[in-house]
């Protein structure tokens, strides 16, 4: 039979914010981070990365234990995944929740999360792309070359060395996949709410936004004043 003469004269295909249930998407953002996490401890995080960054510090036998533990506790990484990614949806819609109540817009707390969800994909995905590069094509020879790498955020653009404590955090966060995330969030609401992408831009600005603005004081207040 053609589908095409059962189908409604007005019948629309899906959209992205419409295919697949918030479980599927929760699952693949699990899987995806999961996998990059395995990536990351199997082949970023190497025993001569330990080696050669604590070689003259500490004692062969002390490395080998620091080793034997972290392979003990990998697990431990996987378990707590779901947890983030949830606590981190979480909040997220509720600062758009926050803005849309603020704009008197009459969007609920499950279709907001439902975009939250789909937007997250860009970091998932940020997250395999950034530790495969590392796999690939970065050459490390110590932990603080793995902490210096951020080639995908404005901090990777400045000399680490001259730069003040206060701008570090927040250069590391201004990234290429947070700019796909915002705009991601945008398109978004446009489709939750039907306004344009002008209104909306404003409303992920002065609610996410502001959420992530807190976040970073936060951040910068912790390694300012407890040295982490």
């Amino acid at each position: 039979m053609d589908t095409q003469h059962t189908r409604a004269p007005n019948y629309k295909a899906p959209s992205l914010w419409e295919t697949g249930s918030n479980w599927q998407w929760f699952v693949l953002i699990c899987l995806l981070y999961a996998y990059s996490t395995y990536m990351h401890q199997a082949f970023v995080i190497s025993d001569a990365l330990f080696y050669n960054s604590y070689g003259e510090q500490l004692a062969f036998e002390r490395i080998e234990q620091m080793l034997n533990v972290q392979a003990k506790l990998s697990w431990v990484s996987y378990v707590f995944i779901p947890f983030f990614v949830g606590i981190k949806l979480l909040l997220v819609s509720l600062c758009l929740v926050g803005g849309s109540i603020w704009d008197s817009l009459k969007v609920g707390f499950r279709r907001i999360w439902s975009i939250v969800l789909r937007a997250e994909l860009i970091f998932a995905l940020g997250s395999v792309c950034t530790v495969l590069f590392l796999t690939f094509f970065v050459e490390l020879s110590t932990i603080e070359d793995l902490q210096g790498f951020h080639h995908f955020s404005l901090k990777g653009l400045f000399p680490f060395e001259d730069l003040n404590a206060w701008y570090l955090y927040p250069l590391q966060v201004v990234s290429l996949f947070e700019i796909l995330y915002v705009i991601f969030l945008v398109k978004g609401m446009q489709a939750l709410s039907g306004k344009g992408a002008y209104v909306m831009l404003e409303l992920v600005g002065k609610s996410y936004g502001l959420g992530l603005l807190i976040w970073v004081l936060m951040v910068i207040f912790l390694k300012l004043n407890l040295g982490l």
